[in-house]
Parts: C-alpha cells; structure tokens; sequence
C-alpha cells in the first residue's frame, strides 16, 4: 500500500504527527486498492478493513501483505489490512490534531494543545478534492502524498 504524508514535530516519531494523510492501498491482481485519508480510509473489494480514528492495522502503518496476489494496506493515522486472495488492500486514515480528535490520542503521544487545529477539511481520496495548485478540482491522487496548510488570519 502507500505511504501516509504526515505533518510532525519530531522526525521518526509517530507519536508526534498532528497533520496526517492517509495512504491508499495497494492495488491487487484483479482489482485496485482502497483509497486512503479522510477521517476512515477506503476498503477494496469487501475484504481488509481500513484505518479509523481509533483502529486499524497498526497505529501509523499499513499491514504489508495479506496472501495470494492481494494488495497492501494503506499507511495512515491508523493503517489499513491487507486483501488476502487477488483484490486490493484498503486505505490508512488521515488525521488532524484538534480539540475534538483528543479522543483518538493514543498513550504516549507527545504533540500539546498548542498545534490544535482550529478548522480542517479531511478528504478521502476517492472523493472531489482542490488540485495542488488551487485552480480545479480533481479526484484522487497518484503518487506522492499532498498536504495543504493554509494560515487563518
């Protein structure tokens, strides 16, 4: 599956990521993956559950094979299953640090309330989402991850 984009305060360390856009899952055989980000990743074909807010494969990484000709899960907040069979692995979640996503914060995290987001707008990557540069819209993204931050005045 893809990799997760993630926004944080220390390099390496997971548990200091307060931006994060989930990665898709890897395409299998037969099919593509799930797309990955918004607040619950995509699962492909019925099998591999994504990542959430509070669940998935592991907490930042996507489970890297299932068997057969499946695909990865994606990267994400919380990564998503590999497909076991020829189908495709499903999506990571994305997350932003906010007062009301403290709820998901697991033991250990070490980002404070100084970089709470005040508003955010998680898309998933199947969904209509800006072009990098603004102008247009489209859906989805291949390739490397993207992360827009815009300063409110």
């Amino acid at each position: 599956g893809g990799g997760a984009t993630d926004v944080r305060t220390i390099k390496d360390d997971l548990y200091s990521r307060f931006i994060v856009a989930g990665g898709g899952g890897g395409g299998g055989l037969n099919s593509a993956g799930g797309a990955g980000g918004g607040t619950t990743g995509v699962q492909a074909s019925g099998r591999g559950s994504a990542g959430s807010q509070n669940s998935g494969y592991s907490f930042g990484y996507g489970q890297s094979y299932g068997g057969g000709d499946g695909g990865g899960g994606g990267a994400g907040w919380y990564g998503g299953y590999a497909a076991n069979g020829d189908v495709g692995g499903a999506g990571g979640s994305g997350f932003v640090l906010s007062a009301s996503s403290v709820q998901y914060l697991p033991t250990g995290y070490k980002v404070d309330s100084s970089l709470y987001a005040q508003s955010s707008n998680m898309i998933v990557g199947n969904a209509s989402m800006p072009t990098f540069d603004g102008t247009s819209t489209m859906v989805g993204n291949s390739g490397n991850g993207h992360v827009r931050i815009t300063l409110a005045n």
